[in-house]
């Protein structure tokens, strides 16, 4: 396998590539013809507004509101969101940056897969990856755990496409810049970041039997000139916007023990690696990679700073209704058919044993922050870190004999899968798999089926209906029971609102004040969070005036509520109780009423003056 896969494409395997990648672009439209909740950002979550208001208003966010937000830093995720919202409104932007981030992230799937494991058993893998609940969870949303796992996958690809003709220097260059790019993204990757050369040089010994050193110091010229083009190319950014040449890879105290700390296990690895004679060297690098690896990863799980939460707490979040939390069945599967892949090429270290490796030391780091009390695997937007090494490993093991079957039999299988993935989108599948008993691991039970029982046609079977049921599960946790336009009505109706803020504000601060236990309540975190939340928060709250707060004169008030009894008249007079001494008062401007279906709610403005009230 390894031998095909090292020689040169000729153009019809290139237009079967193109082929296959047209098919992986329609898989969207299987998920969301019914339901385009997976295409936007839900209730009661505050991150992701803060990203959507620097979409919106990136410039004055960086040079004059919120100057130093470390959430500014981000342009990697940042950049490209803020284009897009330049250029389109809220909805078709929001809608065309999510869908970009997915097609990126499945398309670096499958081409990975497709140089390592053949292009059958990439597409079927691909497939399944873009149906997965969890990462349209990712990638669905304004957080920054989409773009991660997009950029993670490409620089992948673009690592395995370099390892697999080293002439192609262009495409090192482009992983080391895509790299810099997953590292400014905010998405939690920095920890991870040496496991990335250690693939390298771990393909490059395995296929092109070209030495550790060598495969180093080409991956740190190459490499390393890409990734300091893209640092340079973001602090530029940075100080282009706000005056302050900020990276927010170097922003971080620890960065550099990081690296140092990198560079040392590296080291060792070179002293063991000569001590064995070349025909022993090569069935030893991967071992050495992977004990050099393992001890870096160990000495960060043991210096990072434990949890405020006790130790004892950290199975919280990791099992729910007799099972595991549903974004880590995937993870179990993954793990199951690591150690196959493990015990299956355990003669000879290939670039499957590779794939396994690396998805075991991120699921080690995972387990050992769980433990120190970090929610690395208790909540899915940071396990959704290990979707890209789950998918790689189980696209590497499953299906074999589709490259060996004709070219109806496949079409026929992979119609019929996408059918029943798209199923379990509907309502009806979520429901079919709900009424199953222990409806996940019955899944995990036909999936081991069909890892170990590999008979032609019960395997195929047995490997779609396991993945069936856990995406129905999946699908159902966290989509299930909503209204099918839910979340893009949300948005909807929170950027017509936004646009009225813009407008009342006209450039000036400003502040927000709602109650907790209000209806409207779920709205005004969104809304508010799109201006940065804390910072621009006064009150959650009507039972009191919020006198402890400062405001400054010619600051905008925008009191949220589902009922008229706070008006701009209603505001002003509860204000009035704070500024006794007449050194300011509100004056009151307007209210707007926002209504979409059954939810609604108004905002009331007032600004703040100088002086007491005329």
């Amino acid at each position: 396998m390894t031998e095909k896969n090292l020689k040169p494409s000729t153009p019809q395997a290139r237009s079967r590539g193109v082929g296959y990648l047209a098919a992986i672009f329609l898989f969207p439209l299987l998920v969301l013809w019914r339901s385009d909740n997976a295409l936007f950002t839900g209730p009661g979550y505050i991150d992701p507004w803060i990203y959507f208001g620097y979409f919106r208003n990136l410039v004055e966010f960086k040079r004059n509101l919120f100057v130093g937000d470390p959430h500014g830093t981000h342009l990697s995720w940042i950049l490209p969101g803020a284009l897009l919202h330049h250029y389109f409104p809220p909805i078709p932007a929001t809608a065309l940056l999510h869908l970009g981030v997915h097609m990126l992230a499945t398309a670096s799937l499958f081409l990975t897969l497709k140089w390592i494991a053949g292009a059958r058993r990439a597409f079927v893998a691909a497939m399944l990856f873009s149906f997965n609940p969890w990462l349209w969870s990712a990638t669905g949303w304004d957080y920054v755990d989409g773009i991660g796992i997009a950029y993670a996958l490409l620089t992948i690809a673009l690592l395995t496409s370099a390892a697999r003709n080293p002439a192609r220097h262009w495409a090192l260059i482009a992983s080391g810049m895509s790299l810099a790019a997953l590292l400014n993204s905010g998405a939690g990757w920095l920890l991870l970041a040496p496991m990335f050369p250690l693939y390298y040089a771990g393909l490059m010994r395995t296929w092109n039997r070209i030495g550790l050193i060598r495969s180093l110091l080409l991956f740190a010229s190459r490499f390393g000139s890409g990734f300091v083009f893209m640092v340079l190319f973001f602090t530029m950014m940075n100080y282009s916007l706000n005056g302050h040449p900020r990276f927010s890879l170097f922003a971080r105290p620890r960065v550099a023990l990081v690296w140092i700390a990198a560079a040392a296990i590296l080291a060792v690895v070179f002293f063991v690696c000569r001590r064995w004679q070349p025909r022993d060297s090569a069935r030893l690098i991967i071992p050495a990679l992977l004990l050099g690896a393992i001890a870096w990863l160990g000495l960060f799980a043991v210096t990072q700073g434990r949890s405020s939460s006790a130790a004892a707490s950290w199975l919280r979040g990791l099992w729910q209704n007799d099972g595991l939390s549903p974004w880590l069945w995937f993870t179990l599967i993954a793990a199951i058919t690591a150690i196959v892949t493990l015990y299956r090429e355990r003669a000879n270290w290939s670039a499957l044993t590779l794939l396994a490796a690396i998805f075991f030391l991120t699921l080690f780091w995972m387990a050992a922050a769980q433990l120190r009390g970090h929610a690395e695997l208790a909540e899915f937007s940071s396990a959704s870190k290990l979707l890209p090494f789950a998918f790689l490993v189980i696209g590497a093991q499953f299906w074999p004999e589709a490259d060996a079957v004709r070219l109806q039999d496949f079409l026929l299988f992979c119609g019929a899968t996408a059918a029943v993935l798209a199923y379990a989108w509907l309502p009806e599948g979520m429901t079919f798999a709900a009424s199953l008993p222990y409806a996940p691991w019955l899944g995990v039970a036909a999936l081991l089926v069909a890892l170990f029982w590999r008979t032609f046609p019960e395997y195929l079977i047995c490997s779609a209906g396991g993945f069936f049921v856990l995406t129905a599960v999946g699908t159902g946790a966290r989509y299930g029971g909503i209204d099918p336009h839910a979340f893009r009505d949300q948005l909807q109706l929170m950027s017509l609102a936004r646009e009225r803020v813009e407008l009342v504000r006209h450039g000036k601060p400003v502040r927000f004040w709602y109650d907790a236990k209000d209806p409207a309540m779920p709205a005004a975190i969104a809304l508010s969070s799109t201006y940065l939340g804390e910072q621009s928060l006064l009150s959650r709250t009507f039972d009191s005036a919020p006198c402890g707060k400062p405001l400054a004169p010619a600051t905008v008030l925008a009191t949220i509520a589902s009922d008229s009894q706070h008006g701009p008249g209603a505001v002003a007079s509860a204000l009035l109780v704070c500024w006794k001494d007449g050194a300011l008062h509100a004056t009151p401007l307007e209210i707007d009423n926002f209504h979409r279906g059954s939810s609604g709610y108004q905002i009331s403005f007032v600004r703040i003056d100088a002086g007491p009230p005329p």
